[in-house]
């Protein structure tokens, strides 16, 4: 039975290639923690059901059901069945754009408001299939596969149009509706600038609202979630991801490269959006960290 991917190796292996296709994957790899990839996730559930909240709603992805993850966007897996099976398409950032610029007829961004949809079971198949193809060009060798990167674009897009029809119904209710292009500027503005403030007034600012019109507009988008949540939790989650990804770094180097002046401001912010420190996380993990290494070595002694 193959695992999930790490959160950490997938980021890597996606940045190398571009197109990463991972097959056939049982549950979670991690879950109750909040997490944010650089790249567009993909999920394609072939058994079993799972739930998880994206940008704090929760959403229940089932068997045929079809899962987007958008680049920057919050996603925190709950739980899932103990037969829950999915195959995952992770897409480079790099990718997508060129994507956007050459082959999509429709805006993708749509899909950051209904990340989950159901298709029938002809149409996983077809999606399946489309996938097939797009893991054997992406595990080709660019020096063999000279015209490789062109190709995996030519297939991402063939799925893409297959699961825009797919979707046709569910998006015609979000046509036109400029609030879902603005909530996307406004996430992918926090995702660039978290470092620099994270005051709702300077991203209203930004895209030219008073601050009270904007949070009407994002609590509208989020169903009740306000701005400074948002930023608050997308904040957590990169902290989180860092004191993960870093053991070696201490709080207050973690506090800098968060964007945080002073070690306490950073620990008064933290404690206050997760009603913990986030030296106790680092302890957490530290522990983690410690036990899972002894389960390997009792794993090994065993062989």
């Amino acid at each position: 039975m193959k695992k999930s991917p790490s959160y950490e190796t997938l980021i890597q292996a996606v940045s190398r290639s571009g197109v990463l296709v991972k097959k056939d994957i049982h549950g979670f790899a991690v879950r109750g923690v909040d997490l944010t990839f650089p790249h567009l996730v993909i999920t394609l559930c072939t058994q079993g059901s799972a739930r998880s909240k994206y940008d704090l709603q929760e959403m229940t992805q089932q068997k045929n059901g079809v899962g987007i993850v958008m680049p920057g966007h919050i996603l925190h897996p709950m739980d899932c069945t103990d037969d829950y099976c999915y195959t995952s398409i992770a897409v480079s950032l790099d990718m997508i754009k060129e994507l956007t610029l050459s082959a999509f007829s429709h805006d993708y961004e749509k899909f950051h408001y209904t990340p989950v949809c159901q298709v029938t079971d002809e149409q996983m198949r077809q999606l399946l299939d489309v996938t097939d193809l797009l893991a054997d060009v992406a595990g080709q060798d660019e020096t063999v596969l000279k015209r490789r990167r062109q190709m995996l674009l030519s297939v991402l897009a063939v799925g893409y149009e297959f699961l825009n029809v797919y979707r046709e119904e569910l998006d015609g209710q979000w046509a036109g509706n400029r609030y879902v292009e603005l909530f996307n500027r406004f996430r992918m503005l926090v995702s660039l600038h978290y470092r620099e403030s994270r005051e709702v007034k300077y991203y209203a600012a930004l895209l030219n609202l008073t601050p009270k019109h904007f949070t009407r507009i994002i609590r509208l988008m989020t169903k009740g979630v306000s701005p400074g949540d948002w930023i608050d939790q997308y904040v957590i989650a990169q902290a989180k991801r860092m004191i993960e990804i870093h053991p070696d770094l201490n709080i207050q180097e973690i506090a800098y490269k968060l964007g945080f002046g002073e070690p306490t401001i950073f620990h008064h912010y933290y404690k206050r959006v997760t009603g913990t420190t986030p030296l106790r996380y680092k302890q957490y993990i530290r522990k983690k960290l410690q036990e899972e290494k002894q389960a390997a070595k009792k794993q090994a002694a065993k062989k």
